[in-house]
């Protein structure tokens, strides 16, 4: 009896140890989700959001699942005018817009200012702007300032104006700002029209930030670039967000931010030329540290980069490089973020690159495992480079990495990118309205280009015809080039040395293929990345103008300005700096292509030192010193003419004019390189059996420029050989005259 007691006091303690582990059980899985969702909070909560939806009337619900307030009878609303402002629809909504808040704008007809209530520190203002018809106002007409306290966020801004300037194309904009609040103040956004016009907005939001995520005050100062003191940012100054880069991963949205709604866009957009480099995404932990919070960038930032790749012979001679687009007569903050995660780097010292911003030095030997302390350790660096005024329009910020070859790997990397903009002294951001691109065209190669500017007739010096098949549908038919490129016979070893004529005719056709884009269709079509691989050579060594990917139809009364493309050493440095593409950006890039010709030289070579590494400018030098000879290749000395060699050099220093409106035009080019095939010819006649073995030896020439070269359409330069005692007269053309 005992026993059986035993037993079943036994079996009800094992039954009670069993009910409690089944409720913890199921306690835990109860508790789970709750775990994962705390885990998986931002790492910042701001203290202020406000986020108000204007010309609506009730709470709204954004696709991020946040609520937008009305601003209808607001407590933000601080105007006293009862008839100051309307709320309207918009009259339709793009596919790329959402609902909220968008789809309603407030419009102010004279100064209305909503007024913020928030606690001390820099706040995000989020101005949002979708410029389409509402009522029966004309959006393009809307001009209007925009102040926040005592800056002036914007001045005479139009939305309009601003969307139709932005590539790639959008129809809507967020203009962010950062403004620091300080005792006893409100936050006040003033919306102001210009004369005559009228202001409008769809959203406002106001979003807190943690203490020193941009301003760190006096005690930071900031490698300020180029000038030899530093730059302090304190909490007097405004910022505005001109881009925020996830550098080689994709867009993170503002849910995917750490906490302030921020929104990070890919960097593909904004790499030059075609040197991409390659991705990667690691999956190595993100370890985050009191220099670098878990707040100042979403882990796919750090965990994302783009580097120059494993070459190392390929790496060290180029930059890995990006453009940006911005106002002139400003300070920009360029904050770089960097995580290196890959396991083939170990520590300090195995991998280092110089950082350019703007061709200047910012950080001679970068080291990011020395910065950050390990792998997987993100850390950040900020660097203030002046952007002085300089012309209408915006001028690029140019972004470089270059590896050095001192160390174990040759190689450059970037995780993440924010540029701001830094407020004038007397507390102004806003920059000039930016010209529409009234003309967006897509490459020659596309259909709706090619049907806009059809030729009047076919080119032999093109290597593409059009052919209608069906109708509305245009083919590119290409030759095929049986003797590859003039790049490939200019500098292969394999290659057998090019003749000095066989090289004019070269260049005469090349010239005649670009004067047939520029002239014989119904639009101008400038090719934008003439180059010696894209003159390619047929059986009858005929050149043929190729590579039409990048080319653009220029239409007229209308300027074009785009995001610049080309090949770095062609590129006219006029069109790199201000944007502003014509046909005679061609004209420079076909200067160097003929010192190319002449010279046998690749036109950047980082091989050289520093003053020889750009040809152009290293021939214009040349030229200018009086010892351009010294540079041809080897293989054409004795074989050019003086004349002929006089009159090339000529050409080719007018087309690489600084100033674009001083280049000749490629009929010009065309018809005077056609004139030096002319001397050589006459030249060889006149020498014809003076050397034994047929062969005619020419003295060398010196060239200097002109001494007056103040001429309507560009430089001239004067002559001197050993045996040509007869010199250029002046005339008012961009060549000198004849000879002959």
């Amino acid at each position: 009896m005992g026993f059986i007691i035993a037993s079943l006091f036994s079996l009800f303690s094992i039954s009670l140890i069993l009910t409690k582990l089944i409720s913890l059980a199921s306690l835990f899985i109860i508790l789970l989700p709750c775990i994962t969702a705390v885990h998986s909070l931002p790492p910042y909560t701001p203290p202020d959001i406000i986020l108000l939806n204007c010309g609506e009337s009730s709470l709204t619900t954004s696709p991020d699942g946040r609520n937008w307030v009305s601003d209808a009878r607001s407590k933000f609303g601080a105007s006293t005018s009862q008839n100051s402002s309307f709320a309207f629809k918009a009259s339709r909504q793009d596919t790329s817009v959402t609902q909220v808040p968008y789809m309603t704008a407030r419009i102010f007809l004279s100064k209305f200012t909503y007024s913020f209530p928030v606690s001390l520190g820099s706040k995000f203002v989020r101005l949002y702007f979708y410029p389409v018809a509402y009522s029966n106002l004309d959006i393009s007409k809307s001009f209007f300032s925009v102040e926040a306290n005592d800056y002036t966020l914007l001045s005479n801004f139009s939305a309009f104006l601003t969307v139709s300037a932005m590539q790639p194309p959008a129809a809507a904009i967020v203009k962010e700002f950062v403004v620091t609040i300080q005792e006893k103040q409100m936050l006040n956004v003033t919306f102001n029209p210009s004369l005559k016009s009228f202001a409008f907005i769809n959203g406002i939001e106001i979003i807190s930030m943690p203490e020193g995520l941009y301003i760190h005050g006096n005690d930071s100062p900031l490698v300020n670039v180029g000038i030899d003191y530093p730059f302090y940012l304190d909490n007097k100054t405004a910022l505005e967000t001109v881009y925020r880069l996830n550098v080689g991963g994709r867009d993170i949205d503002s849910s995917g931010d750490t906490g302030m709604y921020r929104k990070w866009v890919q960097d593909s957009n904004y790499i030059f030329g075609a040197a991409f480099g390659v991705t990667s995404i690691s999956k190595v932990k993100i370890n985050y540290t009191k220099i670098t919070p878990a707040w100042v960038a979403p882990e796919l930032v750090y965990s994302t980069m783009r580097s120059m790749g494993s070459q190392r012979k390929v790496n060290i001679k180029y930059n890995l490089t990006w453009i940006f687009p911005v106002d002139t007569g400003f300070n920009y903050l360029v904050r770089l973020h960097f995580c290196e995660t890959r396991l083939e780097v170990t520590g300090a010292l195995q991998l280092v690159f110089s950082i350019f911003i703007n061709n200047q030095t910012a950080v001679a030997q970068a080291d990011v495992i020395y910065w950050s302390g390990g792998r997987g350790v993100p850390v950040y660096k900020d660097h203030v480079i002046w952007i002085p005024a300089a012309g209408p329009g915006k001028q690029d910020l140019w972004l470089a990495l270059h590896p050095s070859d001192e160390f174990e790997l040759a190689d450059a990397t970037l995780n993440g990118l924010e540029i701001f903009k830094l407020n004038k002294s007397k507390g102004s951001l806003a920059g000039p309205n930016s010209e529409p691109i009234l003309v967006q065209t897509p490459p020659v190669r596309q259909p709706k280009l090619l049907e806009r500017t059809k030729s009047k007739h076919p080119h032999p010096n093109s290597t593409t015809n059009l052919t209608s098949p069906d109708e509305g549908e245009m083919i590119l038919i290409y030759d095929y080039l049986i003797n590859g490129t003039l790049g490939e016979h200019l500098h292969e070893t394999n290659n057998d040395p090019l003749p000095w004529k066989k090289r004019l005719h070269i260049c005469i056709g090349a010239a005649r293929g670009l004067h047939y884009l520029h002239s014989e269709f119904t639009h101008t079509i400038i090719h934008r990345d003439v180059k010696t691989t894209n003159i390619l050579l047929d059986e009858n060594w005929i050149a043929k103008v190729s590579d039409f990917g990048l080319s653009k139809a220029a239409f007229k009364q209308e300027v074009s300005t785009t995001i610049v493309k080309g090949t770095w050493g062609y590129l006219d440095p006029e069109y790199a700096r201000y944007q502003i593409l014509t046909e005679k950006s061609d004209v420079y890039s076909f200067g160097v292509v003929l010192f190319e010709v002449l010279c046998a030289l690749k036109p950047l070579d980082r091989n050289l030192v520093e003053e020889h590494m750009n040809l152009a400018i290293w021939a214009e030098k040349c030229i200018q010193n009086g010892n351009i000879y010294q540079i041809i290749d080897p293989y054409l000395k004795g074989k050019i003419a003086p004349r002929c060699f006089k009159k090339f050099v000529e050409i080719a220093f007018s087309c690489v004019h600084s100033k674009g409106i001083e280049r000749p035009n490629m009929r010009d080019v065309m018809e005077e390189l056609e004139f030096a095939l002319k001397l050589q010819d006459d030249a060889e006649a006149e020498n014809m059996g003076i050397s034994p073995d047929g062969e005619i030896v020419h003295p060398y020439v010196s060239f200097f420029p002109a001494q007056c070269v103040d001429i309507a359409d560009g430089p001239q330069l004067d002559s001197t050989s050993s045996t040509d005692s007869d010199t250029s007269s002046s005339t008012t053309g961009v060549f000198g005259s004849r000879i002959g």
